[in-house]
């Protein structure tokens, strides 16, 4: 497609570990606006090495949540107090930290600002995968403590959060 077509922007939606080299294939023929569906690779030296291929581009990694209108709904009621103060909440998820598990970081990130704190309960799978799952707890400056629980050896997709608010 890249050498049969004119392509001014292209979203990259391939298997994370394809990413670096459609990368590479859409920058080799000039393209100068790319998405790159997240994670953008399966590592973080990976990452880097295509963040300095694309220098000059405009590359943006899409978190689809973002574009949400429901989402961005929520995040208008959480910063107006329509809720009251955050009191806790719960993200169970399948899959791994970097395939599921960081759309709920970045969603609280947006959310509630920068984590204060991280502890990590519980490592699951082999030390050797490329996309282990945590039980791990975010704190925030608002006192807000987010629990993550990854659900292992599940063969199906689960997402799940729960926000609980003083007034609803």
């Amino acid at each position: 497609m890249f050498g049969a077509e004119s392509i001014d922007i292209a979203s990259i939606c391939t298997p994370t570990n394809t990413h670096s080299q459609v990368l590479a294939a859409a920058l080799d023929v000039g393209i100068e606006t790319i998405f790159v569906e997240k994670p953008i690779s399966q590592n973080r030296d990976e990452a880097r090495r295509m963040v300095a291929q694309a220098e000059g581009r405009q590359v943006a990694v899409n978190y689809y949540r973002r574009w949400n209108n429901s989402i961005r709904n929520l995040r208008e009621d959480i910063d107006s107090g329509r809720w009251g103060h955050p009191i806790a909440a719960c993200v169970r998820y399948t899959k791994g930290l970097w395939v599921n598990g960081s759309h709920f970081i970045d969603l609280f990130r947006w959310f509630f600002g920068e984590p204060q704190s991280v502890r990590t309960f519980r490592r699951h799978g082999r030390a050797d995968t490329d996309d282990p799952g945590y039980d791990f707890a975010l704190t925030f400056a608002n006192g807000l403590a987010v629990d993550f629980h990854h659900l292992p050896d599940a063969s199906y997709v689960f997402l799940d959060v729960e926000i609980f608010f003083r007034n609803g």
